[in-house]
């Protein structure tokens, strides 16, 4: 699949989204470095867990919320 996307993207310039750039990549990079940071003690526990399904339900809500104009 990466081998065609990537195919694809070579020949027909891919159009991207600024918000991926400015506000989404950021942010999985930061969820990305707070599991590193969490896995360090071998184990997740249930309190960071929460942080992250909150966390995870706050990203898709913020992707959400500006299509509804609410």
């Amino acid at each position: 699949l990466a081998v065609v996307l990537g195919t694809i993207a070579m020949l027909v310039p891919v159009n991207v989204d600024p918000s991926l750039i400015e506000f989404q990549f950021p942010v999985m990079l930061g969820f990305l470095f707070a599991l590193w940071i969490f896995m360090l003690g071998g184990k997740i526990t249930r309190w960071q867990s929460g942080l992250f399904l909150i966390g995870y339900l706050a990203f898709t809500a913020s992707l959400f919320i500006p299509q509804f104009g609410v």
